[in-house]
């Protein structure tokens, strides 16, 4: 079973959605909750935060997570550089090895945002050192919790 971690609301839900319906990957949302599970694969989709994604990510509550980040193009930053650093600055995490699973438009014909989407494998703990200004709330539950939670 793959969990892939998408945006509870805003702008990158509905595209994510979208996005793993267009994979094949269907999940009736109808009655949204914080896990569905897809009706035509071995997938569970948790709808979270967006600032939540990496380190649901990070911390392996789910294998993949799709997430924007609109300043990568605006600075002209490769972005392997940028997937690397943010998952250090936000989580703390480090990874051996980074799998590029490739870009997606986020909302097309409306804009041209470009969302690219990897797994990090090999994940070692570490100290999270976000931006100036950033401030994020990392909170370490378990799974059966979460899903309790829900």
């Amino acid at each position: 079973m793959i969990r892939i971690a998408i945006q509870a609301k805003g702008r990158l839900s509905e595209d994510s959605l979208s996005l793993l319906r267009e994979a094949g990957i269907d999940v009736d949302d109808s009655k949204r909750q914080f896990l569905l599970r897809s009706c035509s694969h071995p997938a569970e989709i948790l709808f979270l935060r967006d600032d939540d994604i990496p380190q649901a990510v990070a911390l392996g509550v789910a294998d993949i997570g799709i997430v924007g980040y609109n300043e990568v193009l605006e600075k002209g930053e490769d972005v392997m550089v940028c997937a690397v650093r943010e998952l250090s600055e936000e989580t703390g995490f480090t990874a051996d090895t980074f799998v590029d699973l490739g870009p997606a438009y986020a909302s097309p014909g409306i804009s041209t945002e470009v969302i690219h989407i990897y797994l990090a494998l090999g994940l070692r703990p570490g100290k999270s050192h976000p931006d100036d200004g950033e401030f994020l709330n990392v909170e370490k539950i378990p799974l059966d919790t979460l899903v309790e939670m829900a």
